[in-house]
């Protein structure tokens, strides 16, 4: 439908005793800014049509996320329902349950700070060193935990979703692509929705 050949174009509506080499040639030289901005629009159309291909669904957002960065690694989760939590009386015999922070990416760990991570806890023995606790050896395992009770800023606290992101794909992206990718998931989610970003 916009699929225009210049050339041919001026073939055709040039008259015939001025269809020689040199006129084609300077017309097209004239309507090559034309040709520019044809160019252009292509491209704009294409990108749009890729666009509306997608919608909010997880799995059309998955696979968005995953070619705008290259990682097709990158998924969306739903929000975690949480069941009202039961603290049982002693004498019910029941596993512990820990109050305590889940760990999170980012954030620095010191000595004497207890974190949940992978349904464990740990205790840093140390400064932490960036990576996740099973494979910090400044973090001492704990027991395994059947419950425990998040704070405000912990992980599934009030979000509709969650984006996952691997590790590798996320220390390559500038802060350019994370306002990209923070305005695309802004484009296709439903108003209202809250979000969060993690990596694992």
């Amino acid at each position: 439908m916009f699929d225009i050949d210049f050339t041919a174009l001026i073939r055709m509506l040039l008259p015939v005793k001025l269809r020689q080499p040199r006129q084609i040639s300077w017309l097209g030289l004239v309507l090559s800014h034309l040709n520019k901005v044809y160019i252009e629009f292509k491209n704009l159309k294409s990108a749009k049509l890729y666009d509306i291909n997608f919608t909010g669904q997880t799995i059309y957002l998955n696979k968005k996320l995953g070619d705008m960065f290259n990682c097709p690694g990158i998924y969306v989760e739903s929000g975690g329902y949480y069941s009202p939590l039961y603290l049982h009386n002693k004498g019910e015999d029941f596993l512990s349950v820990y109050l305590g922070n889940v760990w999170q990416s980012g954030l620095s760990y010191v000595s004497g700070d207890f974190v949940i991570y992978d349904n464990y806890w740990y205790g840093y023995t140390g400064a932490g060193n960036g990576s996740n606790p099973s494979a910090d050896p400044n973090a001492a395992m704990g027991d395994q935990i059947d419950t425990f009770v998040e704070n405000s800023g912990a992980a599934g606290s009030g979000f509709d979703f969650t984006v996952n992101i691997p590790e590798t794909c996320f220390v390559n992206l500038s802060e350019h692509d994370i306002l990209s990718l923070k305005k695309t998931i802004g484009y296709y989610k439903l108003a209202e929705m809250r979000y969060e970003i993690k990596t694992f």
